[in-house]
């Protein structure tokens, strides 16, 4: 019997050239398929060149200074809509980071990500860029684009009906976000003396997350407006989330507003009622909010308070909100404190924390969360961690970044290297390997992104979303 082990002896690292064959006797080889078993959790077998996080050396450098000059933009996973930017025709499937082709220097500091659609953002120069899916007007391109955009387009102009401008008036992109089918985004204001944010959205309005009821879908960006509150009329907003059928924004002061289905009590506003709300209303959090994610039905809130607590609310079928009951929360529940730095995906959720260790929390069901369930490491069903707790593999690595997607999360440490883990149906671990939905590599142990590694470009930042990921490097 032959079978593979690697000369450096301390990961499981398969078809390296440092690797060597050599005789095995059966039970140090059938002991040798249970690891490559429980590394798989299940999966199917892993794609060739897979190093684990215990494989490369420690990573303990500090956390590096912002980076502030231009960036590539790289992306991989499902492409079905050409949402990752790239050749127009390019496969579906993309499963290695490949550049997006922007025919422009840009500064890129956001990629939000979709249900098919992507939005990135170039805030220095006030400009974003949207591709993808477009069916239901989510890129805001007009009603041209009825079907998709192969490469990223820059947003067009707003146009205002008591605008003196003509064609319109020209607003700069503070913020944005891509949600399930629609795109909410924070602009400049007319009044450019004033610094105010408003809040514009476009795409698919069935449950009012444009936050106007006057229609079901539009291909254009129109401004969310109050008909009563001046309050919100008069606030700045910095923020938008886009969630799959509700939208949340957050103003200079860090107060919350939010809009859309409260089917699982994803507004926030402690409402009882199941309602569809196309005005907005506060999210009732004790302290102002400096930072906020959205998954598909739940959101999480960083707030200034002294302990740093990460606060929830929304679904919590999976325990994506840090705890087994209850179900659902319509007011927001505190999760975690000491946070830092955090990530919502579709039902999980991932913080770095104050001693910088990772903690992983919700749906663990193909491995997204880096833990395994304790009576069966093997099972793959409906597994859900309901108490955030710390990753293993990453004990001892610094982490820089976090980043969770549909069923998958990236990872960067501060030596610039990537780590995908949990499933890779669509390649959206970046790892050159698909097989199919039912024979797909997944794993709850994270791994290199070696391809990326292989290319030598420093990793600035990393974004995770739907069945896509994507990662901002440093320009050569």
């Amino acid at each position: 019997m032959v079978a593979l082990l690697c000369s450096s002896g301390r990961s499981l690292i398969l078809d390296r050239p440092s690797c060597r064959a050599f005789a095995m006797s059966p039970h140090l080889l059938i002991a040798r398929i249970v690891l490559v078993v429980l590394f798989l959790f299940g999966g199917a077998s892993p794609p060739r060149g897979v190093l684990a996080v215990t494989g490369v050396s420690p990573c303990n450098r500090s956390v590096p200074a912002a980076y502030l000059g231009l960036t590539n933009v790289l992306g991989w996973g499902l492409n079905s809509f050409e949402q990752l930017g790239g050749p127009i025709g390019s496969a579906s499937v993309i499963s290695t980071p490949t550049p997006t082709l922007i025919t422009r220097d840009v500064k890129i500091t956001k990629v939000s990500i979709g249900y098919s659609h992507v939005a990135i953002l170039d805030r220095e120069a006030g400009v974003a860029f949207v591709s993808g899916r477009s069916k239901d007007g989510e890129l805001g391109l007009g009603p041209s684009v009825t079907r998709r955009q192969g490469s990223f387009q820059a947003l067009p102009y707003v146009v205002d009906e008591d605008s003196n401008e003509p064609g319109g008036l020209v607003r700069k992109v503070i913020d944005i976000s891509a949600g399930f089918r629609h795109t909410c985004a924070v602009l400049e204001s007319k009044s450019k003396a004033t610094g105010q944010g408003v809040v514009f959205c476009t795409g698919s309005n069935a449950r009012r997350q444009l936050g106007n009821a006057q229609f079901d879908r539009i291909s254009f960006l129109v401004a969310v407006k109050h008909r009563t509150s001046t309050t919100f009329a008069s606030a700045s907003f910095a923020e938008v989330h886009a969630g799959a059928d509700h939208t949340v924004a957050v103003t200079s002061v860090g107060d919350v507003w939010s809009w859309g289905s409260n089917e699982f009590g994803q507004l926030g506003d402690g409402s009882a009622a199941s309602v569809v709300r196309s005005e907005p209303g506060r999210v009732l959090l004790p302290a102002p909010a400096i930072r906020v994610c959205c998954g598909h039905h739940f959101c999480l809130a960083l707030v200034r308070d002294a302990n740093s607590t990460l606060y929830g609310w929304g679904a919590n079928d999976d325990g994506q909100l840090g705890a087994s009951k209850p179900v659902e929360a319509r007011s927001p529940v505190a999760v975690l404190t000491s946070v830092l730095k955090f990530s919502c995906g579709q039902s999980h959720a991932l913080a770095i924390r104050a001693n910088l260790q990772v903690y992983s929390w919700g749906d663990g069901s193909v491995g997204a969360l880096g833990q395994r369930p304790r009576k069966n490491p093997l099972a793959l069903g409906r597994w859900k961690l309901p108490t955030p707790q710390p990753i293993p593999a990453f004990l001892g690595v610094t982490v820089q970044a976090v980043a969770a997607g549909h069923k998958h999360s990236v990872v960067l440490d501060t030596c610039g290297r990537v780590y995908t883990l949990g499933s890779d149906v669509f390649g959206q671990l970046g790892l050159g390997y698909t097989l199919g939905a039912s024979t797909a590599y997944r794993s709850a142990e994270p791994v290199v992104n070696v391809p990326l590694l292989k290319r030598g470009w420093p990793v600035v930042d990393i974004f995770a979303g739907g069945l896509t990921s994507f990662v901002t490097t440093r320009v050569p």
